[in-house]
């Protein structure tokens, strides 16, 4: 008797453990940011939605989220065996096998595609399209700190993949789209190649000059000087800011196309306006301390966030609350920077 409880008890730790294990493969805790895609893409459609087409784009994006991310691990495994923080990935310290991994990330694509026709309704257009997205998933995923693909190339297939996404789930809701709906997945796309093209890859350039993994800021010129200190080009300080310019163009473009009222114009581009002052602060450090106490992904999310109030009028006055905290971050910062100690 004894011997079964044991048992029972044994199987059901590790049942919880391989659980616990798929959900750090799909990267549980960034699952909300790629689900509110497809929320945000439900509030720009003129058409209103019942409970089951919500239910639909949530379930999607997860899928797409956990697909994205659970191949990014079993393409980069060699990578990331020989890179000490990454030592506690499924992957890595054996919590899930290759196989494992391999079959959860075909398994995403499958409920994707289920999702996408059975509760969504995707036909033709739209399924080519979430076709196109995840393909550029994985043309990003393979090709972005190896092989001879131009890396821009391969940070452009990611952010549009997002983009795509956005287009797959209106087309599959709507016979013809709005030109919003156009302006909103290209300053998207533009949010995303910014973010994870310079500020996600001035955060991991200390690791990926180490282990010799040439991601796009580097293959731009920027290297670590020594163990503290870095240099970043011209060429990629340029590229950043001129994005930036870009996503503000977009931003103004998407804000005539929804004729929001000046009040709520004002919150967007102000919060674009923090989003061009962080990333332009964040080109002129040179020590890698120093950037990571600086909320190196803080100009994307005050950049998402902005993207994200184009349709404020069809949120919940509950949703108000997460600008708000955005826009009292430099206030918020200001008072804890200086019980932080740093030596340079």
């Amino acid at each position: 008797m004894k011997e079964n409880l044991m048992l029972g008890f044994s199987k059901r730790r590790n049942l919880q453990r391989k659980l616990n294990a798929y959900l750090n493969l799909s990267r549980l805790g960034m699952m909300p940011l790629t689900i509110s895609v497809s929320i945000i893409t439900l509030c720009l459609l003129p058409e209103s939605h019942g409970l089951e087409i919500w239910l639909g784009a949530i379930a999607l994006g997860m899928w797409v989220h956990a697909f994205g991310f659970a191949l990014n691990d079993c393409v980069d495994y060699p990578i990331d065996k020989t890179v000490p923080y990454r030592q506690k990935s499924p992957l890595v310290s054996g919590a899930l096998n290759m196989q494992e991994a391999i079959g959860f990330t075909i398994l995403q694509a499958l409920l994707a595609y289920v999702t996408y026709i059975g509760l969504l309704g995707g036909r033709g257009m739209g399924i080519a399209l979430l076709s196109l997205s995840m393909l550029s998933s994985i043309v990003y995923n393979i090709w972005s700190k190896r092989g001879v693909m131009l890396r821009f190339i391969a940070e452009f297939c990611l952010a549009l993949s997002l983009g795509l996404l956005v287009l797959a789930i209106a087309f599959a809701l709507s016979i013809s789209l709005s030109p919003l709906v156009y302006a909103f997945a290209g300053t998207l796309s533009l949010v995303l190649l910014q973010l994870n093209s310079v500020p996600s890859g001035l955060k991991d350039l200390k690791t990926d000059y180490e282990f010799g993994a040439k991601s796009f800021v580097i293959a731009t010129g920027a290297k670590m000087l020594d163990d503290r200190a870095y240099h970043l080009p011209k060429r990629l300080k340029i590229y950043a800011l001129s994005l930036q310019v870009l996503i503000i163009g977009g931003l103004i473009l998407c804000i005539y196309l929804m004729n929001l009222e000046w009040y709520y114009a004002s919150m967007i581009l102000l919060l674009s306006i923090y989003a061009s002052v962080h990333i332009y602060h964040l080109l002129q450090i040179k020590f890698f301390q120093k950037l990571l106490l600086f909320s190196p992904l803080l100009s994307g999310y005050f950049n998402y966030i902005a993207v994200s109030l184009i349709v404020i009028k069809s949120m919940p006055y509950v949703f108000y609350l997460v600008p708000l905290y955005f826009l009292t971050y430099p206030l918020r910062q200001s008072i804890s920077l200086p019980k932080k100690q740093v030596k340079w």
